[in-house]
Parts: structure tokens; C-alpha cells; sequence
């Protein structure tokens, strides 16, 4: 009884997790959302790491655009498409999208591409764009996985702080060489922050063009492909 109160807390909080997702992009003023601006001749638009669709939700398309959104969670899936039922929601990696080529004009991915092999998800992610189609991914940088590593130091987790170190490592190898490695403790897992100059080498070397990066409030990327 014990393991099944604990599976539907957990199940409780990723639901409200995902719905305060949606509240955060759903209001205009809170300091937390971040949403792309969708190119207007855009009609077919893939959210990469959409959990539930909060971002889909609020992406101003013309009302016939295609939404679709990929996760590795069923739950949030499900979840998404009790929320936003107008959005198509497949289960998939980054790494391995189930889409053919050049099948869509916009790709997102809001702060999902950090827990992904980034060279492999983004060369998915610009393979499934047409020619002249743009890129628009949220990133990770370093002061935030620093403020995490104190938070893991903090409370004497063991474990998350190795964890950490990990994800620093794999964000320094990633700004020197291009390349990636997963964890060691999570076989297959992949986290790293983002530097400038390591997310525009993975642009680059996936094919796309015209990048740019702000730092303002978020850190974003944006690209196009030729």
C-alpha cells in the first residue's frame, strides 16, 4: 500500500508540475516564461521535450498550423493531450525522431535540449526542418548548474553532487572538443550546460545557419537551416 500512495504522489506532482507549466506561459507577466516568435509562413511546428505542450499551447500560429509535440514521458503525453487536445503528442527521443525529412518548418525545444546527446538531437532536429526552416532552443548556462551543485552541497546529497560534477564535466568537454559523454552513475543519460561557443559548433556542425544567441533574460539559440 505504502509503494502505491508513493506512486500516485508522484504521479500528483507531475501533474502539477506540468500544470504550472501551463500557468507560467499562459501569463504574460510572469518573469518565468519564455515563448518563441513563430515566423508567420510557418504551418507545421514540432516542439522536441514538450512534457505536456504548456509552450505548444501559447506558440500564435494560423489556426490550421500542425502542432506536434515528442517526449520520452508517456505520462506527460497523456497528460498533454487531455490539456491541449488540438496538438498530436508521439513518444520519441530527440536523438531519434519519428518524422521524415524536411517534414516540418519550426523546431523548438525549451530547456529540453540540455538532457539530450546535443550534437545527435540536433542533428535530428535539423534533418526534420525544411530547407529555410528555423531552430529555436532555451540552454543551460553554467551559473545554473552551479546554483545546483550548492543546492546539492547544501543538503549533504551525496550523490547529486557527483551528479553535478558530472554535468559540469560533460559541459566543459562539450565547449572543448563537440562531443559528449553520459554519466557514468546513469548509463545512457546525457545533461550538460552550454557555453556560446559549444551550442554554435553543435548549430554548425548539424548543417544550420544563422546563429544567434541572446543571454538576456534566457539563454536561446536560434538558427535556420539552408
Amino acid at each position: 500500500m505504502k509503494n502505491q500512495d508513493k506512486a500516485i504522489a508522484i504521479d500528483n506532482q507531475k501533474r502539477q508540475y506540468h500544470l504550472d507549466e501551463f500557468a507560467i506561459a499562459r501569463n504574460p507577466n510572469d518573469p518565468r516564461r519564455i515563448v518563441p516568435t513563430i515566423p508567420p509562413e510557418s504551418r507545421r511546428i514540432l516542439d522536441v521535450g514538450c512534457g505536456a505542450g504548456a509552450t505548444l499551447s501559447v506558440c500564435e500560429v494560423d489556426g490550421k498550423a500542425f502542432l506536434c509535440g515528442v517526449d520520452v514521458d508517456p505520462d506527460s503525453l497523456k497528460l498533454g493531450q487531455e490539456l491541449f487536445p488540438v496538438a498530436h503528442f508521439i513518444q520519441a527521443k530527440g536523438e531519434s525522431l519519428p518524422f521524415r525529412s524536411g517534414e516540418f518548418d519550426f523546431v523548438i525545444a525549451r530547456v529540453s535540449l540540455p538532457y539530450m546527446k546535443i550534437p545527435q538531437a540536433l542533428s535530428e532536429m535539423a534533418r526534420v526542418l525544411r530547407p529555410g526552416g528555423c531552430m529555436w532552443v532555451v540552454l543551460h548556462p553554467f551559473s545554473l548548474v552551479r546554483q545546483e551543485l550548492f543546492g546539492s552541497i547544501r543538503r549533504l546529497d551525496l550523490k547529486d553532487i557527483f551528479f553535478r560534477l558530472y554535468v559540469i564535466a560533460n559541459g566543459l568537454w562539450m565547449h572543448l572538443t563537440g562531443t559528449m559523454f553520459s554519466c557514468p552513475l546513469r548509463p545512457g543519460r546525457y545533461e550538460s550546460f552550454q557555453t556560446n561557443r559549444s551550442i554554435t559548433g553543435a548549430l554548425l556542425g548539424a548543417g544550420l545557419t544563422d546563429v544567434k544567441i541572446s543571454r538576456e533574460r534566457f539563454f536561446v539559440a536560434t538558427a535556420r537551416k539552408a
